[in-house]
């Protein structure tokens, strides 16, 4: 493999992974302002171990190293970021403190939780 197909084929790994990240981030209610690192992360760790496994290197050592780099970078991240402390913030002021997942009862309606079905989305 030379190396524009090997640049190829990174570029194309990244891409995939990304989006694969995205969706799970999603899935797992991931705040709208922190999608775009989950996709960087996502995208930079497959990309990383598929650069590695290209280069020989067996596939369970390359995945050790390259989730080691994305927990490395998102920890850095993490001591920038200052996601909890606003999240935890904006908990207190809301007016539902106390729940986790406001009722419509909360809200002065009939007892059923809030879901997307009946209210959309509840977003933090």
């Amino acid at each position: 493999m030379n190396g524009f197909d090997l640049i190829g084929t990174v570029l194309q790994d990244a891409f995939w992974s990304g989006l694969a990240a995205l969706g799970f981030a999603i899935l797992f209610n991931v705040p709208r302002h922190l999608l775009a690192a989950c996709v960087v992360f996502g995208a930079l760790g497959h990309a990383f171990r598929t650069l590695l496994t290209s280069f020989g290197m067996g596939i369970e050592p390359a995945t050790l190293v390259a989730a080691a780099l994305v927990g490395l970078t998102g920890h850095t991240g993490g001591s920038v970021s200052t996601f909890p402390r606003d999240f935890h913030e904006y908990r207190e002021n809301s007016q539902w403190a106390g729940s986790l997942c406001p009722t419509r009862k909360d809200r002065g309606l009939s007892g059923a939780p809030l879901t997307p079905a009946n209210d959309g989305p509840l977003l933090y």
